[in-house]
């Protein structure tokens, strides 16, 4: 009976052993061709609209988009200002689509002072917060501005700009950026690595804890 019991032991750790090569090895390897359905193009518009631009010649400025990071997805816009008029009333307001992304901080930023020829940078943080499942393929085109308004006695400033940008199905903008792509790339490696060590690990456990269990029925068999 103890040897039944040892070629079903071994038997179970021969099937354990095939089915742990067989999921770590890749497809190609398997000489499985998988195909992969080509998406339908989905198109959103997001925000499209929401800004109307002004150019004041008091003020020239100019709105770009920074890096987005893995995996958070969170992204940088800059704002940048250079002024010919003295003020000690500017605000600058950040338009976004707030129900789909969270800003940092506040929506109006205020700056005590601005005088001729002076240059302003100002940097805001953005994250998607939107769960709205979308389909794969699908681009999201969403619309992002700023505008600074500059008060003086009886006068009032106003300048406005801004952008469309292109987002995925998983809130990731495309195409990717290379800070993205690295931090993603690396990040998906040492996760998968980490599985393997994990299921690799459970492997081992498992066949000593077996070998054991068979060793001492063995030794049952022995002493009787």
């Amino acid at each position: 009976m103890k040897k039944v019991i040892q070629k079903i032991f071994s038997f179970i750790l021969i099937i354990i052993n095939i089915s742990a090569l067989f999921f770590l090895v890749p497809d190609s390897a398997k000489g499985v061709k998988t195909q992969t359905p080509i998406p339908t193009t989905i198109v959103e518009e997001i925000g499209i609209g929401e800004t109307q631009e002004f150019s004041d010649p008091a003020f020239k400025i100019k709105l770009t988009l920074g890096d987005q990071e893995f995996p958070s997805k969170r992204f940088s816009l800059k704002f940048e200002i250079s002024s010919i008029i003295e003020s000690g009333k500017i605000g600058v307001d950040w338009i976004y689509p707030k129900n789909f992304f969270k800003i940092e901080g506040a929506e109006r930023d205020r700056i005590d002072s601005l005088i001729p020829g002076q240059n302003i940078v100002l940097v805001k943080y953005f994250t998607p917060t939107s769960d709205k499942p979308s389909a794969a393929g699908t681009i999201r085109k969403v619309e992002l501005g700023a505008r600074v308004l500059g008060l003086i006695p009886d006068l009032r400033y106003l300048s406005s700009t801004k952008f469309t940008t292109e987002f995925n199905n998983e809130w990731e903008i495309t195409p990717l950026g290379q800070t993205y792509q690295t931090e993603k790339t690396v990040k998906t490696i040492l996760l998968t690595l980490f599985w393997i060590v994990i299921i690799v690990a459970a492997g081992v456990l498992l066949v000593i804890g077996v070998r054991k269990f068979i060793a001492y029925l063995n030794k049952d068999d022995i002493e009787r």
